[in-house]
């Protein structure tokens, strides 16, 4: 928070009497500052191993605070892209429809793939 711009436009009473508000009542304990974030990390365009063994996926994650309703992480292998969905099951009202816009979307994508290749 940038109190010295609160301060240009409030008073210190006021400002005073905000930070007492939100502190008293637990005003951020109580919010989503976040609807959703995306990310989107590429991969390796090259095989990656294991202990030996070649790498075919992974579960892309990133950290998700808890003012945070959703956080999707996208990230790709020498073949696949990956999606993970990580968040408040509260924040998500239905969750079988967030996947299933999800999947509809990377079938237009490969669709339309098809269509420029032919």
């Amino acid at each position: 928070i940038d109190f010295a711009a609160l301060s240009e436009l409030f008073s210190p009473i006021v400002l005073e009497a905000m930070i007492y508000g939100v502190t008293r009542f637990n005003l951020l304990d109580k919010a989503n500052l976040l609807n959703a974030v995306v990310t989107n990390v590429p991969g390796s365009p090259k095989p990656r191993y294991i202990a030996g063994a070649k790498m075919i996926s992974n579960i892309p994650m990133a950290p998700c605070g808890d003012t945070m309703g959703l956080i999707i992480t996208i990230t790709s292998t020498e073949e696949l892209l990956l999606i993970g969905y990580h968040g408040c099951g509260e924040a998500i009202a239905d969750k079988e429809l967030l996947v299933a816009g999800a999947r509809e979307a990377v079938a237009a994508l490969q669709s339309k793939r098809k269509n420029r290749a032919k």
